[in-house]
């Protein structure tokens, strides 16, 4: 009796940090923010509840991931990651979040003023739009872990669709935005050949 009223206090205790989490990531993607304003305040956010201080976001364009945001990055980053290959490429494929320990090589690591680190794990996670995916999100851990593999699979499970949702909706906006500009443009130079026009015929 006494194990089965602990199981279910620490599921509790779980399920209202999944919560938490999930009301703090809606919080700092409410508004109209860019493309790279959204991957900083998930990067942010995440970062935080998963102790986390390296990150970054690619959104998918045809077969490649293009870098739109990255916290505590080195600036080698990678602005491009050509076709859906290497480990974060993978994880878009099969859909689900991975988590990489044991890390060799050079693989996302942490900046600061006073140097450069490699994480001691990875979290890759697919970023989703109504089923579809849209991205990839890639955070690195310098330090333990301040929650369980089961915690951190379940956050990044649970905020692939709102992140991917704010990141297309800040794409299109930006598209959009392009579009407006080009329209204006053009309707500029149309009154423009219209007034030379108007004056020739005079």
């Amino acid at each position: 009796v006494v194990a089965n009223a602990i199981r279910a206090r620490e599921q509790s205790r779980t399920m209202l940090w999944l919560q938490e989490s999930q009301n703090a990531l809606r919080e700092a993607l409410q508004g109209d923010p860019s493309a790279d304003g959204v991957a900083a305040q998930a990067l942010r956010v995440l970062g935080d509840r998963l102790g986390a201080p390296v990150g970054a976001v690619y959104r998918l364009e045809g077969e490649s991931l293009v870098l739109v945001g990255g916290m505590a990055m080195p600036s080698s980053q990678p602005p491009l990651l050509a076709g859906r290959t290497g480990l974060l490429g993978e994880t878009v494929q099969r859909g689900v979040p991975r988590r990489l320990t044991s890390l060799e090589g050079a693989h996302l690591r942490v900046a600061s003023a006073l140097g450069e680190s490699a994480p001691a794990e990875l979290l890759l996670a697919p970023l989703t739009a109504d089923g579809e995916a849209v991205g990839a999100i890639e955070l690195g851990r310098v330090g333990p872990s301040p929650v369980s593999p089961e915690q951190a699979d379940a956050l990044l499970r649970s905020s692939a669709n709102a992140v991917g949702v704010a990141l297309r909706a800040a794409l299109l906006r930006e598209q959009l935005r392009e579009l407006l500009e080009e329209t204006q443009q053009q309707s500029e130079e149309l009154q423009a050949q219209q007034e030379e026009l108007r004056v020739a015929n005079e």
